[in-house]
């Protein structure tokens, strides 16, 4: 999801704040109050984040802390998908599995409808990513996908 600032901080206040504190909380980072203050209680869970993840762990939450906050929450919630599957999720994957960085794995047109390409371009992926070849989308492939394909987006 698109972020207006190019970061958040200490100090920092409103709706940003209210959303990274959500997002930390369901991550199970922040038990403070969602009350769009950026406080240290915020401050640490972005730390803890920022260190579980690879990412430079100074407290502000840039650009890369946000969209990898957002890639972690992405596939909460998303449907499995296999193939006979159809509709706007199934384009949505479609459109991710032609990332450079997943080798563009699918070659067809975003459609919407997951025939044989589309199972065949997941199987693909799911090898790459050391995750059960079996041609169905659940959370751990929705996982994978996703992380690899936004990191193009940086």
């Amino acid at each position: 999801m698109p972020v207006s600032t190019d970061f958040i901080q200490e100090g920092s206040t409103g709706a940003e704040v209210s959303r990274l504190q959500e997002n930390l909380k369901k991550l199970g980072l922040y038990t403070g109050a969602v009350d769009g203050k950026f406080g240290a209680a915020t401050k640490a869970a972005v730390i803890k984040f920022q260190k579980a993840n690879g990412l430079t762990p100074d407290g502000i939450a840039g650009t890369k802390t946000l969209r990898a906050i957002d890639v972690e929450q992405y596939p909460i919630g998303r449907p499995t998908l296999k193939e006979g599957s159809s509709g706007e999720q199934v384009k949505t994957l479609q459109q991710l599995l032609k990332s450079n960085l997943l080798n563009n794995a699918y070659t067809g047109t975003p459609d919407g409808v997951f025939g044989l390409k589309t199972k065949e371009a997941v199987i693909k992926v799911q090898k790459g990513g050391n995750l059960t070849p079996d041609g169905i989308v659940g959370q751990a492939t929705w996982k994978y996908v996703y992380a690899v394909a936004s990191h193009e987006w940086q």
